[in-house]
């Protein structure tokens, strides 16, 4: 499970990404549980609240396709923002390893290089199939009740 460890690591990746330059290029391999190894919840979430949201999806039976998308709305770094983080004149290179059926590239590991079409919207369906918007904390209450305009990650 991420812990305050990983959350230190994802925020010296993303900042490492930021100082790059024209001359550099950001090679990032995506694989299964690279979502879980790559948390920076979105502020004012914390680790453990994200921890919490995701923990209970999965044990009222969220599919990891489900996770993804509420870990991608929950994210600093996922659906596209590690890559948009990325110093405009670097170049952003991805080798993606599926582990999810269909290969959909946003979901895998979270899609931290592919840009997400998801919404706010999509994460708070997710969250009241399996009965859990009541029992958000406020933080996340308030990241997912934020309007989608502006959100959109072009990478």
């Amino acid at each position: 499970l991420p812990d305050e460890a990983a959350v230190v690591a994802a925020r010296k990746i993303q900042s490492l990404a930021a100082s790059m330059t024209a001359n550099d290029v950001l090679c990032v391999l995506v694989s299964g549980g690279g979502s879980a190894l790559l948390p920076l919840p979105k502020p004012p979430i914390n680790l453990s609240e994200k921890l919490t949201i995701i923990k209970q999806l999965a044990s009222a039976g969220a599919s990891i396709d489900e996770l993804n998308v509420v870990r991608i709305q929950l994210s600093d770094v996922k659906g596209g923002k590690l890559a948009y983080s990325a110093n405009k004149s670097c170049k952003v290179l991805s080798f993606i390893i599926s582990d999810i059926i269909g290969d959909p590239l946003e979901l895998i590991a979270s899609g931290p290089t592919v840009q997400s079409e998801l919404s706010n919207e999509d994460a708070l369906n997710i969250l009241k199939k399996y009965k859990l918007v009541n029992k958000l904390p406020k933080s996340v209450e308030e990241v997912l009740t934020r309007r989608d305009v502006g959100q959109r990650v072009d990478v």
